[in-house]
């Protein structure tokens, strides 16, 4: 019996999680949301900079903490549906190949 209701229980979940995920009608979006668009949607050049900051400790295991400014960036050239991009120390590229 136990058994039966384990299992009753993990199918349940996984129809409502199947029919939200199903319910979403999203396009997807170029660049992915793992990285931010500079370029609003136009071909081209686009620039990014800022500043972050930083509170962590001296070293591992130290009872010191500090606080760090960092300067921050990106270059991004976007053609059609293809943007590349170098952001810090990553350098890649992001497409869109298919509208499903």
């Amino acid at each position: 019996m136990k058994k039966i209701t384990t299992l009753l229980v993990a199918m349940t979940i996984c129809l409502f999680a199947f029919s939200t995920a199903s319910a979403q009608d999203k396009t997807a979006l170029v660049p992915l949301p793992s990285l931010d668009d500079f370029t609003k949607g136009k071909d081209g050049w686009a620039f990014g900079l800022g500043l972050g900051v930083e509170y962590e400790t001296a070293y591992e295991g130290s009872d010191e903490f500090g606080l760090e400014l960092q300067p921050a960036g990106a270059v991004q050239w976007r053609k059609g549906d293809n943007i590349f991009y170098f952001a810090g120390e990553a350098f890649g590229w992001r497409g869109l190949r298919n509208d499903h």
